[in-house]
């Protein structure tokens, strides 16, 4: 897996479909052992099903909906001055429809979101140390699965 260098803070739709099958795998823990569904049972990868960029502005997305072949979705933000897991769940999917209806307070958190996506990059401001660290973990992810695969198969 390879998430790549984010040119000019902004997180493609590749990097963040990445971003969503590390995170599938390890959450907020480095150790995919961590990962632990209902009931107690494992997580394990998810594929991606599909992805929506939500751009209020043309090309520059503010976040993307990303929903897994086996269920649940991940809301991953399209800067990398911001964390970058917005909202996720392990089960169902988030509907994606030209003509949907929406909660009120969905509607309100996804404007609320993008608009704090603007000050950010209007700002243009230094990405805060929990940001950079946040950014980081997934890197660090991506590595850890590059070198586990070897290992894995020298087991065998």
């Amino acid at each position: 897996m390879e998430i790549g260098e984010i040119k000019s803070h902004l997180v493609s739709l590749d990097q963040a479909e990445q971003i969503a099958e590390l995170y599938s795998i390890f959450g907020n823990n480095m150790r995919p052992s961590l990962r632990m569904g209902s009931g107690g049972n494992l997580l394990q990868r998810k594929d991606v099903l599909s992805t929506f960029p939500i751009d209020f502005e043309v090309n520059n997305p503010t976040f993307y909906i990303i929903n897994y072949i086996q269920g649940g979705f991940v809301i991953v933000a399209g800067d990398d001055r911001v964390n970058p897991i917005l909202a996720h769940s392990d089960f169902g999917n988030f509907p994606i429809q030209e003509e949907a209806y929406y909660p009120g307070g969905l509607v309100a958190w996804m404007y609320s979101t993008h608009e704090r996506f603007q000050e950010v990059r209007a700002g243009n401001k230094e990405r805060h140390p929990a940001v950079v660290n946040a950014w980081e973990k997934f890197y660090d992810m991506r590595d850890l699965i590059q070198v586990r695969t070897p290992l894995i198969i020298n087991l065998k």
